[in-house]
């Protein structure tokens, strides 16, 4: 009780923090965008001095979102952002800060690299505190450290802040672990975007013996399918399409190597699809069909209202010895 109490106050203390200092920033009248991290006022030979942001929003719920990331969003006098950051998150920024779509999506109009970096660089030219703020985590899949790389040879310097990448986020939330001891001892991300056709490379996957994770990968689903099979994968090694994750409208579709291409065909969802594959997958099934088994062979207990606070105390006090 005293764990989940200390806990519980944490929590507490650090949402209580970022609500005072969203307020402060609304009810601040002077235009941040003209100060400095040290709020003096910004001049131009100060400019190279500031330091972009470069920021994972994490992947869907504005829950899995770290508290350093948040209050990187609250502190910023610009936001550069991705498709996949979320209405919830961007409502963090301050009313007086600059928000500026630059998103990415596959098969669609979107902003090229090259436009990204320029404004990036740009934003940071007038003295202002830019965050780039990016789906997932910057670093896996996100293209951050080519934006980081960009900066520095323009003289910018730039702070990477680490956010919650789908593989981990989507697949918890969709209740597929990614190890599991003598099952998979590894994990291994791999885009499905740009994958090497190679004989090698997909051989190379497999010796691994650890769970595949395929980002980005819903449109070649057929291709890694034909590439895993012919590299030696088992026909029926499991598979599970993962759209949405983490988001109120996640859908998870389960499977086997040897029929990707039908489920990719399936999947009505507009969103990001992240596929797992390996017996992981396997596991996630086990535990449900665990749980459902227990619960059908427990008899149902019914407790009756009450105001009787001696069967309140009693109900507590069982409530702790189950969970701590």
């Amino acid at each position: 009780m005293q764990k989940k109490q200390i806990v519980s106050e944490k929590i507490t203390t650090a949402v209580n923090t970022l609500r005072v200092c969203r307020s402060i920033t609304q009810v601040n009248d002077f235009p941040l965008s003209q100060l400095s991290h040290n709020r003096g006022v910004n001049t131009p030979d100060r400019a190279l001095h500031q330091t972009v942001k470069i920021v994972g929003a994490g992947c869907g719920d504005i829950d899995l979102l770290t508290i350093k990331a948040a209050q990187a969003i609250m502190d910023a006098d610009e936001v550069v952002y991705d498709n996949l950051v979320s209405e919830d998150i961007l409502s963090l920024a301050s009313d007086s800060c600059g928000l500026h779509y630059m998103g990415k999506r596959c098969n669609q109009k979107s902003s090229s690299q090259s436009a990204i970096n320029n404004k990036l660089y740009q934003l940071a030219m007038t003295g202002a505190n830019v965050v780039r703020l990016k789906g997932g985590d910057p670093n896996v899949f996100g293209r951050g450290s080519e934006e980081a790389l960009f900066l520095a040879k323009h003289g910018v310097k730039s702070e990477f802040i680490a956010g919650v990448t789908a593989a981990l986020g989507c697949a918890a939330s969709a209740g597929v672990p990614l190890t599991h001891r003598e099952v998979a001892r590894s994990v291994t991300f791999v885009t499905g975007r740009t994958c090497d056709d190679s004989a090698q490379h997909w051989q190379r996957l497999l010796a691994a013996q650890s769970t595949l994770v395929f980002y980005m990968g819903k449109e070649r689903a057929a291709d890694i399918s034909t590439s895993l099979l012919k590299a030696g994968a088992e026909s029926s090694t499991p598979v599970a399409f993962i759209s949405e994750g983490a988001r109120a409208t996640q859908s998870t579709i389960y499977g086997e190597i040897e029929c990707m291409a039908s489920l990719a065909a399936n999947i009505t969802a507009q969103g990001p699809t992240l596929i797992v594959i390996g017996d992981v997958v396997n596991i996630a099934q086990e535990i449900a069909h665990s749980l459902a088994q227990t619960l059908a062979l427990e008899p149902r207990r019914e407790f009756p209202f009450t105001n009787d606070n001696s069967v309140i105390q009693h109900l507590t006090d069982h409530a702790e010895c189950v969970y701590g």
